[in-house]
């Protein structure tokens, strides 16, 4: 458990360079807890990471005591969010025991106090114990990482284990970064002769949404040879751009992990991957990375007779943007009924928070939720100081100048229910976006699984095409999960309109959450200067799921003046033929 104290001078208006003095309390109640390891210290901010290894004081193994120690973390990490304290297992007694630690940056003034009140053990057979500590750097904003126990389950192949000593080490990688590296074992204790699970505890700072986890290993003589065999061909794999599983009954075949007992979900990893160990670097480890294949929505259900029925939600969502941003995002909500936009409570950005609400909303249970810029407002953000004069050339200022007022960046998004009290699990956003960009999130509910984020491919066939400017094309695609919204057909920041010439073919790459069976699409053209005519022979969207399977449209008429906005079913096989 962690809990922290903050303090920052409100006369010191410094800004901060990343040096803090810590002052590590050491030892427990009874005496216990002094180390003769080295301390590796990492800072985590929200541009990078930083480090500091191999220090030392003579305090540190006599208890009970109090250790001054100085890092560096620099500037260019940003805002530290997160701090990892580990041990090297140096000397005779490698274990060391945090009671608390009080941090003071020496730039800022700005103090916090940790409580950590845990061991440090150094490749312990506990279960649970881990070399390293991370602390919650608390500062009372709404972006405040949590601190999580980790829990898991490793599917074993019996057969597979001898190719490795059973001590091995994981490491948690997400969208925040990584946890530290902690100890497991895969030992075939019970001599079971069919596959098995090993279970795993970790207490880390959310790494947010988990990507993939890292299995560190000692192979025997004939694991080596299978690892190096199969680092081979993943580097063949590598250089002709497939991303396919590699390995995967190598040891584990797969792992699933969720963010403690409470979470209403997990995480399946199950894309194997072998890391080729490199060259320059020496006694490199052997490694082998398990990526996110799925999320699992876990039962919390109460029984029929203890649930509350629910009322009409009234919908609040929180968006945290960076200084700079002039572009105002839109927020859609689709439910599994139908799709609605939010009003924004306020152009100006309070604590560079904007709020959106829709009340009494029908559009039934909440799927996804839509992110896009408002074409008809922007942002009301204070006025900055004019940049300083520099050498550059007039045009390459009005450049910077444009794409800075035409961009937002989103930090997080906060999606809850201010009727029911629900409120959604949505990973940090970290999104930049222009102005005719568009991200989807899936919702995650307990006991439903969360649709996933795919990659549509769309080829567009034109036959006649007369035209003397381009012109503004978007598409809507419909299927058994609700629709994509109009996306524009080009570029997100566009330079220069994307053209549709005689005869010829253009291929889009569009990202949404997963439609299931896509069955209509929608185009529509605006922004016409002159006179035109676009015969869209046919449009086809492969599967991007299952493959093999694709979706074939014909549309009726040419476009012009006339006629801008057209729709059509997907065709039947002999029509597509």
């Amino acid at each position: 458990m962690c809990t922290a104290l903050y303090h920052i001078g409100s006369a010191n208006t410094s800004k901060s360079k990343g040096r803090w003095e810590l002052l590590l309390h050491n030892g427990n109640d009874v005496g216990e807890g002094g180390t003769t390891s080295n301390l590796n210290i990492f800072g985590y901010g929200i541009n990078g990471m930083s480090r500091s290894v191999d220090i030392y004081d003579s305090t540190l193994a006599n208890v009970p005591s109090v250790s001054l120690i100085q890092v560096d973390f620099g500037e260019d990490i940003g805002d530290l969010i997160k701090m990892r304290i580990e041990i090297d297992g140096n000397g005779e007694k490698p274990d060391y025991f945090l009671d608390y630690v009080e941090m003071k940056d020496i730039d800022t003034d700005e103090r916090i106090e940790i409580n950590v009140n845990s061991w440090l053990k150094w490749e312990s057979k506990e279960k649970g114990a881990q070399a390293f500590r991370e602390l919650v750097i608390f500062r009372g904003s709404p972006d405040t990482l949590p601190l999580y126990t980790y829990e898991g389950k490793m599917r074993i192949i019996p057969s597979k284990i001898s190719l490795c000593s059973p001590s091995i080490k994981l490491e948690i990688c997400g969208d925040n970064g990584e946890s530290g590296i902690f100890p497991a074992s895969i030992a075939n204790t019970e001599g079971k002769k069919d596959k098995f699970d090993v279970s795993f505890r970790v207490e880390a700072v959310s790494v947010g949404r988990v990507l993939a986890m890292r299995i560190y290993f000692d192979p025997t003589m004939e694991g080596e040879i299978i690892f190096e065999g199969l680092a081979e061909m993943q580097k063949l794999l590598d250089k002709t751009g497939l991303d396919t599983s590699l390995g995967k009954d190598f040891l584990i075949s797969y792992i699933i992990v969720r963010e403690s007992h409470h979470a209403p979900y997990r995480t399946v990893l199950g894309q194997s991957r072998i890391q080729p160990r490199r060259d320059n670097i020496p006694d490199d480890s052997y490694v082998k990375e398990l990526r996110m294949t799925s999320m699992e929505g876990l039962s919390t259900k109460l029984p029929k007779k203890k649930s509350i029925k629910k009322k009409t939600p009234t919908w609040i969502v929180s968006i945290i943007i960076d200084d700079d941003a002039a572009l105002l995002p839109m927020i859609t909500l689709c439910g599994e009924k139908s799709c609605e936009k939010m009003k924004c409570m306020d152009l100006t950005p309070n604590d560079n928070i904007v709020g959106y609400q829709l009340k009494d909303a029908q559009i039934g249970e909440l799927r996804k939720i839509r992110v896009s810029i408002d074409h008809g407002q922007r942002l009301n953000q204070a006025a900055t100081p004019p940049p300083l004069a520099t050498a550059a050339a007039p045009d390459e200022e009005d450049e910077f100048e444009s794409i800075e007022k035409n961009r937002t960046f989103i930090k997080k998004i906060r999606v809850m229910d201010a009727v029911n009290g629900d409120e959604l699990r949505f990973p940090v956003a970290n999104i930049e976006m222009f102005q005719y960009s568009v991200f989807e999130f899936p919702a995650i509910w307990p006991d439903v699984p969360p649709l996933s984020n795919v990659n549509y491919e769309i080829t567009i066939s034109t036959g006649e095409s007369k035209y003397s400017v381009p012109f503004y094309v978007h598409i809507n695609i419909y299927g058994e999960f609700g629709d994509t919204g109009f996306r524009f057909l080009g570029e997100e920041n566009p330079q220069k309109l994307t053209e549709f010439p005689h005869d010829s073919q253009n291929v889009f790459q569009l990202e949404a959450v997963s439609l299931g069976e896509i069955n209509k699409i929608e185009i529509q053209v605006d922004n016409y200067i002159d006179t035109f005519t676009w015969e869209c022979q046919e449009i086809v969207i492969p599967d991007p799921i299952n493959i093999g399977v694709f979706y074939a449209f014909r549309l009726n008429q040419p476009f012009s003046p006339n006629l801008l906005l057209q729709s059509a079913f997907v065709s039947s096989l002999t029509d597509a033929l």
